[in-house]
């Protein structure tokens, strides 16, 4: 080589030699490399305290899917407007999701105000809040919330380059810039459509962001563009490899861009802004790469990573810090992991949650719960925990930890590195469950289900000490003055100086009295602060002096509410002022005086606990307690103030075992549970979560669906004006938290009509009121969270009432006059003949009225029902199928429906007469009727046809009451005059699919089923569902 060349660059595939001295060379290399660094220093965001254990640690998702009303399984876009609702774009709808149900649009183009194409690309809510859908064949539209309709793009200002949109972004003067296939395209602030070509490395592109300085950046299929807060247009962005495919992925808490850099090997990230971009390093010192085209979309998770979306591998977690990445993937052994691998949005909320648009629905997990890890078990993670129930755990000086599991077996967590190293290698444990783990001089001693075992680590050896009773279950162990003490259920035990033998622990007091005999079960030891051996055991609190060997017993007493609770004690600790915690199993936690007193003070779920089952207390730096329930995790703060914590906080796993648990020496909280461990960090307990706000969901004024976008905005809305003859109000309320939704409580008042407020669960969040005299009343709703009090109205609605012509006081005034002058006619003009004449008149009429409602109820019924059987007829039965279909298709729910036919109907005519088969008829009328209910509709459709339709029931349901109905109907033959006629029948059936466009498509395919099941020897049931043939599944009754 020559000299003064700097040795060639390969940089994707290109070589760039160039000459440079040897001090420019170092200039160049090393001031850079300093200045990127000091950058990163000051931009990388805090770190959590407990993020060595993300290595471990298994998100927990909460999963959305076509079950839920999704309009279809893959979730290509999501995004929150301004009111706080989620939208989620899918291939076959858009849907707003209020954290219970989702509200779906399906496309309907012949509807100038409807979803203009079911497959969404993009979502996007510009600066004045309008939601913006980006479709894969029909442009843009948006939103109008005041009217509930969509608004695209007018032909007459302008077209889009291609009518697949990719994404959107502000571009700060009130316009909006539009990503299509095709090019870049800008619409003004006027509503000017304007295709932009001059700038764009490429028209195929691909993404749009908009930074906090107000730059927009543009990734295309040739590179990256930007344009200016300042500028008109983009202008090619140089830095990044040229000619590249780069997609704008999201920007980090620090505003830092990061781009997606597809090369001819793989996808690298690049990362930057105005000033220039370098590519990503990771742990190693070496590029980030991903499969080629695979990285889609990027959040900043706001604890310290960032989450990358791929098309195939999930979720790639980026320390910020480190550098180090890990995959967050689908398991199919785990209920609470990704929906799915391969992802097509990515989206972090204002609360924090964190949405995972998937190829099996959307997924969603609590980022913003910092001070929760879940490290849970899977059977197909290798490289994770060994077993479900961990039921003992152990902090290790070095920061390590070992668990121990109810199957047996003992795993050594290294945080750390995410290592999981199993103890002892080989198997060299017996077999039964792990109660117990201590590391003491460099050895494991283990208490399990048979006996004690000590593992040597270095030595990879494992001695059992024999035990003198049979009974050699070990739950606790202590090591005291030197010695090991082990609480087993036949009593406490001591291990032997030789190592070999475990021997009865004794203590004899000068009178003879063994202080230690009534240590049997001793499921917890401790040595308290008093120097005195405490022991939890089924009869009680008991406190040893080894030295006097006298003891003390605390037991429950019925008559001292301040006595110790009653119930199994499974653990018990002591805390910096001397005083003792004690859980109990089903009674609570007591925390008594300090010194050891005998009175105290007992917490249950009265007080805030989650559960009144204890398994383990623990405490932090701060003097606060956390304990591990058979429901969740509760904090005890000094004052003995009481927080829960459960899934909305971030604990995925909520049953744990006594006594598992261990404070770590970073300050840790352990707790081992049913399913893996749960860490916590007090640390990073965050500040109160924000309140969340409470929108208007559904309204119905005088029976009529109403627009909600018009009430829910933070502009002042205009009263709802009901008239004087649509005098009823229904609505439907949620509050937009996401987190804690079904745990929230509402209560609602009408001012004007309600004397109180009417308390609502999260299951019934709605109100109607009927009949409402005239005025003017205040609607007001109120939500809380757990652990909250009621405050501030979260809502309210300003409601007018107008009068009736029937109400006015003008018409009051002339009935009161016509009274009045009727009255006086009355008094002068009766006479006692009149007044009987009148008497007579009055009952004949009463009796024709009387008449005349009976034969309008008759004609009624006689219009409605089926003469021979009762049941509805056919016009009836059509009604409600109907009535079903419209409230399926508003609110997302499915109905089955169920076609019956008598099975040689026409031979029991014949042979037995129409008596017989009259009989037959309303026998069936009679077995299906009693297997139904009460929302289910039945009908006879003419002759031995009959139908029954099935609300909120699918194909599953569907088939198990069509087999009900088979058996009930061939049960037994039907007595007609001494004769026994054997009947059967068959049955078509059909549930409602997202495609249908009407009832009559159910009924087609549950006619042709009904003909399968005739075709296949009847007495038998046959469904119409999707698959390759019209007629997927047919079974036998």
């Amino acid at each position: 080589m020559c000299e003064g060349l700097e040795t060639p660059v390969t940089l994707y595939g290109h070589v760039f030699p160039r000459p440079l001295s040897a001090l420019s060379v170092m200039t160049s290399r090393v001031l850079p490399v300093l200045a990127l660094i000091l950058a990163a220093l000051a931009l990388a965001p805090p770190a959590r305290a407990n993020d060595h254990w993300q290595v471990l640690a298994t998100p927990a998702f909460d999963s959305i899917g076509q079950r839920d009303g999704l309009p279809h399984p893959i979730v290509t876009a999501v995004v929150q407007d301004a009111q706080g609702f989620m939208w989620v774009g899918t291939q076959g709808g858009l849907s707003r999701f209020d954290g219970y149900r989702l509200r779906t649009y399906l496309a309907t183009p012949s509807d100038p105000a409807g979803l203009p194409h079911a497959y969404i690309l993009a979502l996007h809510v510009d600066h004045a809040g309008r939601l913006w859908v980006g479709t894969a064949g029909a442009g843009a539209a948006w939103y109008d919330e005041t009217r509930d309709r969509f608004i695209p793009l007018s032909p007459d200002r302008g077209m889009l380059p291609h009518p697949l949109v990719q994404d959107f972004a502000d571009d700060g003067r009130g316009g909006l810039w539009i990503a299509t296939r095709g090019g870049l395209a800008h619409r003004t602030a006027d509503g000017t459509l304007v295709t932009v070509s001059q700038g764009v490395p490429d028209p195929r592109i691909s993404s749009l962001l908009r930074d906090d300085r107000g730059a927009v950046w543009i990734g295309t299929q040739g590179g990256l563009a930007r344009v200016a807060p300042d500028g008109d247009g983009p202008r090619p962005f140089p830095g990044l490899p040229e000619g590249m495919a780069a997609r704008v992925l999201g920007k980090d808490a620090a505003d830092r861009i990061h781009v997606a850099v597809t090369t001819s090997d793989n996808d690298q990230l690049w990362r930057g802004g105005v000033d220039g971009f370098t590519p990503v390093k990771g742990a190693d010192g070496q590029n980030l790469g991903f499969p080629r085209g695979s990285l889609v979309r990027m959040v900043d998770t706001g604890t310290g990573s960032l989450w990358i979306a791929t098309l195939r591998d999930g979720i790639i977690e980026l320390e910020a810090k480190t550098g180090r990445t890990h995959p967050i993937r689908h398991d199919r052994a785990d209920d609470l992991s990704l929906a799915d691998d391969v992802l097509f949005a990515l989206f972090r909320d204002r609360g924090g949650m964190i949405w995972v648009g998937t190829r099996n629905g959307l997924s969603r997990v609590d980022a913003a719960a910092a001070s929760v890890t879940s490290i849970r078990y899977s059977p197909l993670r290798r490289e994770g925990l060994s077993g479900a129930d961990i039921m003992a755990v152990d902090a290790l000086s070095d920061g390590r930890v070992a668990v121990g599991y109810l199957a047996g077996g003992i795993d050594i967590l290294d945080p750390r590195d995410g290592v999981v190293e199993r103890l002892p290698p080989g198997g060299l444990l017996p077999d039964g469950a792990v109660l117990a783990v201590r590391l003491h001089a460099g050895r494991y001693y283990v208490g399990m289900q048979h006996g004690l075992a000590i593992i040597d680590p270095v030595a990879r050896t494992v001695s059992r000490p024999t035990m003198p009773d049979p009974d050699r279950v070990v739950h606790s162990l202590l090591f005291r003055e030197g010695r090991l003490l082990l609480g087993g259920r036949a009593g406490l035990f001591v291990l032997g100086a030789s190592g070999k033998t475990v021997e009865r622990f004794r203590c004899v007091a000068a009178d003879g009295t063994d202080a230690a005999a009534g240590l049997a079960n001793a499921m917890s030891l401790l040595n308290g602060p008093d120097g005195r051996l405490w022991a939890g055991t089924p009869d009680g609190l008991h406190a040893v002096d080894t030295g006097t060997c006298t003891g003390q017993v605390l037991r429950h007493d019925p008559a001292d509410p301040a006595s110790l609770p009653e119930g199994l004690l499974s653990v018990v600790r002591f805390d910096s002022q001397g005083r003792p915690w004690v859980g109990t199993m089903g009674s609570g936690l007591a925390v008594g005086e300090p010194g050891g007193g005998t009175r105290f003070r007992t917490l249950t779920t009265a007080d805030g606990l989650p559960n009144n089952n204890i398994g383990e207390i623990l405490e932090d730096r701060t003097g606060a307690f956390w304990i591990s329930t058979a429901d969740g995790i509760g904090r005890v703060a000094p004052d003995l103030t009481v927080t829960a914590f459960r899934a909305a906080e971030g604990v995925s796993l909520p049953a744990y075992w006594a006594r598992s648990g261990a404070a770590t020496p970073a300050g840790d909280m352990l707790f081992g549970a049913g399913g893996g461990l749960t860490v916590i960090e007090p640390a990073e307990l965050g500040p109160h979560r924000p309140h969340p706000p409470v929108r208007l969901t559904g309204l119905r004024a005088g029976g009529v669906e109403q627009p909600v976008g018009l009430y829910n905005g933070t502009r002042m809305a205009p009263p709802l004006v009901l008239p004087g003859q649509q005098r009823s109000l229904s609505v439907d309320f949620a509050a937009l938290g996401y987190v804690a939704a079904d745990l929230m409580r509402y209560r609602v008042r009408l001012d004007g009509f309600d004397s109180d407020w009417t308390d609502r669960g999260p299951a019934d969040r709605s109100v109607a009121y009927t009949n409402l005299p005239p005025g003017d009343y205040v609607l007001r709703i109120q939500a809380v969270a757990p652990g909250e009090d009621w405050g501030a109205d979260d809502f309210t609605l300003d409601v007018r009432v107008e009068a009736g012509w029937y109400q006015t006081n003008a018409f009051r005034a002339l009935m009161v006059m016509l009274a009045a002058l009727l009255v006086v006619a009355i008094v002068q003009g009766r006479t006692s003949v009149l007044r009987r004449r009148q008497a007579q008149l009055q009952k004949e009429v009463a009796e024709r009225t009387r008449e005349l409602e009976l034969a309008n109820r008759r004609l009624e019924q006689l219009a409605n029902t089926d003469p021979l059987t009762g049941i509805l007829n056919h016009r009836a039965f059509w009604a409600a199928l109907e009535a079903e279909w419209d409230r399926a298709c508003r609110y997302g729910r499915v109905f089955s429906v169920l076609q019956i036919d008598m099975d040689h109907f026409k031979r029991v005519n014949d042979t037995y007469g129409h008596a017989a088969g009259d009989a037959v008829l309303q026998t069936l009328t009679d077995r299906v009727g009693r297997l139904l209910r009460s929302v289910d509709r039945f009908g006879r459709l003419g002759g031995e046809e009959f139908a029954v339709l099935l609300p909120d029931t699918g194909y599953e349901g569907a088939v198990q009451v069509a087999e009900r109905i088979l058996d009930a109907i061939r049960t037994e033959p039907v007595l007609f005059e001494g004769t026994a006629i054997p009947i059967s029948a068959s049955i078509g059936g059909s549930s409602l699919r997202p495609d249908d466009a009407n009832v009559n498509v159910i009924l087609h395919r549950a006619d042709a089923a009904l003909y399968a099941a005739k075709g296949r020897g009847r007495s038998q049931a046959a469904f119409a569902e999707d698959g390759a043939g019209w007629l997927d599944q047919a079974r036998p009754a």
